[in-house]
């Protein structure tokens, strides 16, 4: 598939992993079709994945699928495995339901595979028969080592966590995390009509009050949309207002989200693969090229030096296909990465371009809807 197809290849209608686009709400208003989908669509398409799975209707279509197309690969998409309360909407699935699903993918008619396989099937130098399926993790969560890594351990399945490594030689907290912390510290009885600080546009500071003032689900939907608006600012602007709201809310500057070195070099071996996720989590498309080429040389680096070997892969950061385009992706080439990973959803054929490879964001949801969600990809 060319780069144009891959970049022009819209979103799967299904609730949006952490990094895809999601409807903003305009001047605090409730985001309405995203909080329907999520509380009423996807609900009745679990429903029906129960059905599907318990009836054998899915492994006939499974069976017909393969019958009459080549071997796909497909590839998962996590961020967090945790029990503690989300800060942003799709960032984290609970340890039981990412077990549950690693459990069906041990034993599924996927095999499961590494992306250093993965490379090899593209470049020519081994060959995949039936339906493959590769799990990867994007920004370097600690709860990747506490969590996750036991779990694919147990069953023996290979993954690729993708670092920035900025925040793990800060330790500092995403400034993602740091909106949704702040927004849930605020509560409804601390966000008062008049924003407190400057820094804040106004428009901004009513979508804070509405998300801080509403129920938790409805604040996570609130503060997801948040988070999506603030990504169109500079770096400096949004800065400037994650610093305000933390003030505001009076947040401590300590969550321990992120993995240390140390525990990346505990999980090197033979399960768990490591990529670039860039050093400050910039969206490229968005930067000038010499601060996206700094960005990718940089995390390449720091992520070779501690790991003594050579880092091939790349996940683009927020990755929707408006977040990379040509120049991004000879960018990332002129690098020296080997293969490039988005979060447009599909799956990859051995004709997809190697530097805009398709992923599909894990939904927490139970096995068998993953299971009925997985042949709807193309």
């Amino acid at each position: 598939m060319s780069l144009r197809a891959t970049v022009a290849k819209s979103h799967e209608p299904s609730p949006p992993a952490a990094d895809s686009n999601i409807a903003q709400p305009a001047r605090g208003g409730f985001p309405w079709i995203p909080y329907l989908k999520g509380e009423v669509g996807w609900p009745l398409a679990v429903a029906a994945s129960a059905v599907l799975h318990s009836t054998g209707m899915l492994r006939l279509y499974e069976q017909a699928l393969c019958a009459r197309r080549g071997p796909r690969v497909y590839i998962l998409l996590y961020h967090r495995v945790s029990d503690d309360e989300p800060s942003c909407r799709n960032m984290s699935i609970p340890a039981r339901t990412f077990r549950r699903q690693m459990d069906y993918l041990a034993h599924s008619r996927y095999r499961p595979i590494s992306l250093t396989t993965l490379l090899d099937y593209l470049e020519g130098r081994t060959e995949l028969t039936g339906d493959s399926i590769a799990i990867t993790f994007d920004d370097g969560y600690r709860d990747n080592f506490t969590t996750a890594y036991p779990i694919l351990r147990e069953f023996r399945l290979p993954a690729t966590i993708f670092l920035t490594s900025g925040l793990i030689d800060s330790q500092e907290a995403p400034w993602w995390d740091r909106v949704g912390y702040a927004i849930a510290r605020l509560g409804p009885n601390r966000a008062p009509k008049a924003c407190p600080d400057p820094r804040i546009p106004p428009s901004t500071w009513r979508q804070v009050r509405a998300a801080a003032r509403g129920s938790r689900r409805r604040g996570l939907v609130r503060a997801t949309g948040i988070v999506e608006s603030l990504k169109s600012l500079g770096g400096r602007q949004r800065d400037q207002i994650v610093a305000a709201l933390e003030g505001i809310a009076d947040c401590g500057g300590d969550h321990s989200l992120m993995l240390t070195w140390e525990m990346v070099r505990q999980m090197r071996g033979e399960l768990i693969s490591f990529g670039s996720h860039t050093v400050n989590h910039p969206v490229l498309s968005r930067v000038d090229p010499a601060e996206a080429r700094r960005e990718l040389c940089e995390s390449k680096q720091r992520i070779e030096s501690v790991l003594g070997e050579e880092v091939p892969f790349f996940a683009y950061p927020n990755g929707a296909a408006t977040d990379f385009n040509s120049q991004t992706v000879n960018l990332v080439r002129e690098a020296g990465f080997k293969l490039a990973l988005t979060t447009v959803s599909g799956t990859n054929d051995r004709g997809v371009n190697p530097w805009a490879l398709h992923r599909y964001g894990a939904p927490n949801v139970p096995a068998y809807a993953l299971a009925a969600r997985l042949p709807l990809l193309r």
